[in-house]
């Protein structure tokens, strides 16, 4: 069997606490696991059903303050532990915010500049 990547961006592992939307209802128990600029996993015991619209809050510490990154996601993956999200909307600040996130912790910086570029802005930059 031959695994295909599916994946359009880097993820990074990340552990942070979120706040999930759905329907007016807050979902408990919402840890992401990891993220990209194109989704991220979180982990719950109430997970959401495949198609399913939320919207998701989370705070990242940094020096002096806390930047707050607010995302729109339908549920594309569902597992025993939680679910998967794939953005469908995001401000332009949370967008900043999270493409400095992951660039800084993720294993090719050059990699995640190239997808932001091709995937979001797209733009070509092939030489």
């Amino acid at each position: 069997m031959v695994f295909v990547e599916k994946r359009k961006f880097t993820r990074i592992p990340f552990e942070i606490e979120a706040r999930v939307t759905s329907g007016g209802s807050i979902i408990q128990a919402n840890q992401v696991r990891n993220v990209s600029l194109g989704g991220m996993f979180i982990h719950s015991h109430e997970p959401l059903e495949m198609g399913t619209r939320c919207e998701v809050e989370m705070g990242v510490s940094v020096p002096a303050t806390t930047l707050q990154i607010q995302v729109v996601g339908e549920v594309v993956r569902v597992e025993k532990d939680g679910f998967a999200l794939s953005f469908t909307k995001m401000d332009v600040d949370s967008l900043i915010y999270l493409r400095h996130l992951i660039r800084l912790r993720c294993t090719d910086p050059e990699q995640h500049d190239r997808e932001y570029c091709t995937r979001l802005l797209q733009i070509d930059l092939r030489k």
